[in-house]
């Protein structure tokens, strides 16, 4: 019997870890989106580059402003629960999205969106980190990311795929299907019922730490190097099509597919790197990932070969995937467990301001010193990362 019940439990844990896997796939694909039809955006509705630019900047600044909140309510409620009500949000702006004629209401409706990938987070990845022992943690927390990347994959594929048949409006519905088959499944889960991710019924109220106490010297330690490594890599990111347009000669379209490579590699690499993770290390894995993105971003200046690149860009993808896993898994370390959906949302508070202003910085330093020099300055941050896993998280 105590055998059926193992049985039970793993396969239990596995339908959930899928189910929250398939969400982060769908909750990073929608978001997607809007960014691929933002052509289309300006031709419809006349819109300016600045507005254009407002439009996208308006959803993110209510992303990051909601994160927090999010993480409060992780803390609170089902973690099923909080992510059905994020897919749901979606469902229902992608449904909206068919009867919009103003710029006003499509920008409002997109930042529903975008609140609502913020909502998903703190509760899929507190999920995810309590579905396996500690000793699997990452490698679950590693799946869950391929979930994510694929979707960052599929959201503008699905624009490239459909749009020529299909007007942007009936994209969004497409999606919206999904979305409800996804809510009904994870509505359908026989675990949720008897599960809640490594907190114990029991615990009397006053146990549970204060919310100051996530403020401990780790933590902080983890969310400052993941913000550094994140500016870095986020301002390869956005720049990588213009250095390899401008600088090595390519073509736009080729350019992009090796801008897409670093996502299709990331579905590989999140599950692997969080395997080799929970055999070798999280902290080890950590550092190594982040010294692999430091390297790859050397050679990808020093390279012209596109062999060579192209093998340099895919392992850029690994281990920026693998980072994803390994740090992910860091923040479920360094928090109680009644406390980790607020550390998911600073986690995540930390990627989003530092994603909003690297663009923006990468411009001002490709405007004075080019293109290289963005890699440069992104490569010297991730060194800044690494000597402070180094100096600090190593020794823990």
């Amino acid at each position: 019997m105590g055998c059926a019940m193992g049985l039970n439990h793993h396969s239990a844990a596995g339908a959930t870890l899928l189910g929250a896997s398939l969400s982060h796939m769908l909750n990073d694909a929608v978001p997607q989106i809007q960014i691929a039809l933002i052509p289309v955006f300006m031709k419809e509705f006349n819109l300016t580059i600045f507005q254009a630019g407002l439009m996208v900047s308006i959803p993110l600044l209510c992303s990051t402003v909601s994160i927090v909140f999010a993480g409060f309510l992780a803390d609170r409620v089902d973690h099923v629960n909080q992510i059905v009500m994020a897919l749901s949000l979606m469902a229902v702006s992608s449904i909206l999205l068919g009867f919009t004629r103003s710029v006003a209401l499509l920008t409002a409706i997109l930042s529903a969106i975008l609140v609502g990938n913020s909502l998903f987070h703190p509760a899929g990845f507190t999920l995810s980190s309590g579905v396996m022992s500690s000793d699997r943690r990452t490698t679950a927390l590693g799946f869950f990311n391929a979930g994510g990347i694929m979707g960052f994959a599929l959201g503008p594929f699905s624009v490239g795929a459909l749009l020529g048949r299909f007007q942007w409006r009936t994209i969004y519905l497409v999606w919206t299907v999904i979305l409800i088959f996804t809510i009904a499944y994870m509505l359908t889960l026989k675990w949720r019922k008897t599960y809640k991710p490594q907190l114990k019924e029991a615990e009397p109220q006053s146990d549970r730490p204060s919310v100051r106490s996530i403020l401990a010297l780790p933590f902080i330690t983890l969310i400052v190097i993941v913000g550094l490594e994140w500016m870095g890599r986020h301002m390869i990111l956005t720049y990588l099509t213009s250095f390899l347009v401008f600088d090595r000669n390519f073509t736009v379209q080729l350019a992009s597919v090796f801008l897409g490579l670093i996502s299709v590699v990331g579905i590989l690499g999140g599950p692997l790197g969080g395997y080799i993770a929970d055999r070798f290390g999280v902290v080890k894995w950590f550092m190594i990932c982040i010294g692999g993105l430091a390297a790859c971003t050397y050679l990808i200046l020093s390279l012209t070969h596109l062999w060579h690149l192209t093998a340099v860009t895919l392992m850029f993808g690994f281990f920026a995937a693998g980072e994803m896993a390994s740090a992910s898994s860091l923040v479920s370390d360094y928090v109680h467990t009644s406390r980790r959906g607020l550390g998911y949302s600073l986690y995540f508070l930390a990627i989003n301001g530092v994603s909003t202003i690297a663009p923006l910085t990468g411009a001002l330093i490709a405007e004075g010193h080019g293109f290289p020099a963005v890699f440069y300055g992104s490569m010297t941050l991730m060194i800044f990362a690494l000597a402070m896993v180094w100096l600090t998280l190593k020794k823990q």
